[in-house]
């Protein structure tokens, strides 16, 4: 049976998964590329070091994120999202930012009677000397649509 989600099942699905693929183009070339995320129920928020993925969202700020989850054929679920690139600009921000991420991974990793303390400036992971700065950045959401497949 084919079927579309329901918006509390998409809200649901995006809160509990990690990885999704992002789609971005600069008019010519589209580019596909899977990225960690973190949705807190308003953006998505996810983390890049340079290159060819940050160079087109700059260009072109219209993206969207894929997020599925695939048991076999007949078994599915599908989440896209259309959105608009946002980098984040102020420490603070970024800072809260990286600890959303870290906070998602971490409890993704870990059961409920190992979570980790909360995460403090002094213990996240500042960028290695000489390496390209991380660069920060959310989707603001346009639209959100889900389908799935069971049988």
């Amino acid at each position: 049976m084919l079927g579309s989600l329901s918006s509390e099942q998409v809200e649901i699905f995006l809160k509990e998964n990690l990885l999704g693929r992002l789609g971005c183009t600069n008019g010519t070339d589209v580019y596909v590329v899977p990225v960690c995320y973190v949705y807190d129920g308003q953006y998505i928020f996810a983390h890049s070091k340079g290159g060819l993925k940050l160079d087109m969202m700059r260009y072109n700020p219209s993206v969207c994120l894929e997020v599925d989850k695939l048991q076999n054929l007949a078994n599915w679920k599908s989440v896209v999202v259309q959105g608009v690139f946002e980098e984040i600009e102020t420490d603070e921000e970024k800072q809260e930012a990286q600890e959303k991420l870290a906070d998602h991974m971490l409890l993704l990793k870990l059961s409920d009677t190992a979570k980790p303390p909360h995460l403090s400036a002094q213990r996240l992971h500042p960028d290695h000397a000489g390496s390209e700065e991380t660069v920060f950045y959310r989707i603001r959401i346009v639209s959100k649509s889900g389908r799935y497949e069971r049988q």
